[in-house]
């Protein structure tokens, strides 16, 4: 028994949804085969000067009828079908089609001529279609069904034992009954479908080929990048531990503990302490990264935007208060309405926003979070009064490790904690802006918006708004 599903493409979605696109495509060309045939029968005597018989035109209509029927019946169930190798699925939808198309084809051909019909090519078309989509051994079977079925009509109606009908019209002469145009046509026939499906299934092949060979690969990359993160943790934990032995020893000596400590001595030991809080802080900022990496799926769910900005702001309130800046949550505009995904990494992506801010704004300064609710996507809009970021570094913020020039050397940081924001919304399959100045900005400090757009579901990504 043949394999009319190979094993690598059970579980690989690209060829599902390769498979699903292509089902469509068909049904949509179904739609125009049925308003052609049905304009051929009306317009076949005013336009062509072909005379159909009221048989032919009735066969016709009916064939158009239960065409455009069976086309909307499959149009609205597809979606139902499932991608699962042991149930019908897809493929199993293709064969069908293409069964139930070259059995309508063959009584169009009947009806219009047999050997003589003008349709009898969209055999080879319809062959070219099905080695798209369908494995070599159902294409060539098709084939010779396909063969067999126009052969036995031409042979059936030369012997008079199946009545021709004639396009009177068409031809000056009847040529069913014309053995050399009969051989010829058939033999023409036979070589071009079976040279048309031959190399239209070779291509396909190759495709597919190429698909298994990249999806191998992907796999392949993945195994690797996983070996490199976990490698990475590894090391980072490793180089945490002496850091965060040396920043106990400091905190002994300028506490005092092991003896009394010059004013000098102490404030280069503190400077030690910040330092080592910011190398400890770059080190947590590379493991979340790695964690995000290593995880294959994200545990989705539906998040509550309002309260996880609530709970952020609750996290971060201390470190507001000890600068003396104001943490507002304005009124959310638009329906509220859930979003999926992932609730710790988005947790930690708002955490860094925050934490930003409070960093960038002066004593005094202020934040404020709105959230928008618009048809496709939630917008949240983080904005404060700091420092701002000159616009030709709003890009550059992005990338690991870089540190805005006014800051080096001057502000703490990894340069990683942007990054880290970025990597968790292109996860959610969102969107990340910077705007300098803000709405909140004066001439001296012109301020900072964050803003993030994720869609309502990790799967909308192509609906998303970008206004």
């Amino acid at each position: 028994m043949f394999k009319i599903i190979p094993d690598w493409c059970k579980h690989f979605d690209e060829f599902w949804a390769s498979i699903r696109k292509r089902n469509l495509f068909f049904i949509r060309l179904r739609y125009l085969a049925v308003i052609a045939l049905t304009l051929f029968g009306i317009t076949a005597d005013k336009i062509f000067s072909l005379k159909l018989s009221q048989t032919q035109s009735v066969a016709i209509f009916i064939i158009a009828a239960f065409l455009l029927v069976y086309n909307v019946a499959i149009h609205k169930f597809r979606n139902g079908i499932k991608s699962d190798a042991a149930e019908f699925n897809p493929v199993h939808l293709s064969i069908l089609q293409m069964t139930i198309d070259l059995i309508i084809l063959t009584l169009t051909v009947y009806f219009t001529g047999g050997i003589e019909s003008p349709f009898l090519p969209f055999y080879i078309f319809h062959m070219i279609i099905g080695s798209l989509v369908l494995p070599s051994c159902i294409v060539y079977f098709s084939a010779v069904l396909v063969s067999l079925s126009v052969t036995a009509i031409a042979l059936a109606e030369y012997g008079g034992s199946l009545r021709h009908y004639c396009l009177y019209g068409l031809f000056n002469a009847e040529l069913y009954n014309h053995l050399p145009y009969v051989t010829i046509t058939l033999a023409t026939f036979y070589v071009t479908l079976f040279f048309s499906v031959f190399i239209a299934n070779k291509i396909a092949r190759q495709l597919y080929l190429q698909e298994e060979h990249l999806l191998k690969a992907l796999n392949e990359l993945r195994t690797s990048n996983e070996r490199k993160q976990k490698y990475i943790m590894g090391v980072m934990h490793e180089i945490k531990s002496p850091i965060a032995a040396s920043q106990s020893l400091a905190d002994l000596i300028s506490g005092g503990y092991l003896g009394e400590v010059p004013e000098k001595i102490k404030e280069k030991i503190e400077r030690i302490k910040l330092r080592n809080n910011e190398a400890i802080e770059m080190i947590n900022d590379i493991l979340r990264i790695s964690r995000i990496h290593l995880l294959e799926e994200s545990e989705l769910e539906e998040i509550d935007a309002l309260e996880l900005l609530e709970k952020e702001k609750e996290k971060v309130s201390a470190q507001a208060t000890a600068k003396n800046i104001s943490i507002k949550l304005v009124p959310p505009k638009g329906k509220p309405r859930k979003i999926k995904g992932d609730a710790r990494v988005m947790s930690l992506a708002l955490s860094n926003i925050f934490g930003n801010a409070i960093k960038y704004t002066p004593n005094g300064g202020k934040i404020e979070a709105l959230t928008i609710f618009k048809q496709h996507y939630l917008e949240i809009r983080i904005c404060d009064t700091g420092k701002g970021i000159p616009k030709e570094e709003l890009e550059k913020v992005f990338t690991p490790f870089y540190r805005l020039k006014r800051d080096k050397g001057k502000t703490e940081g990894s340069g990683l904690g942007l990054a880290l924001v970025k990597e968790i919304i292109n996860q959610h399959n969102g969107e990340i802006l910077l705007e300098s100045p803000s709405h909140l900005g004066n001439e001296e400090n012109p301020g900072t918006c964050c803003l993030l757009r994720l869609p309502y579901s990790p799967n909308e990504k192509n609906k998303t708004e970008l206004n």
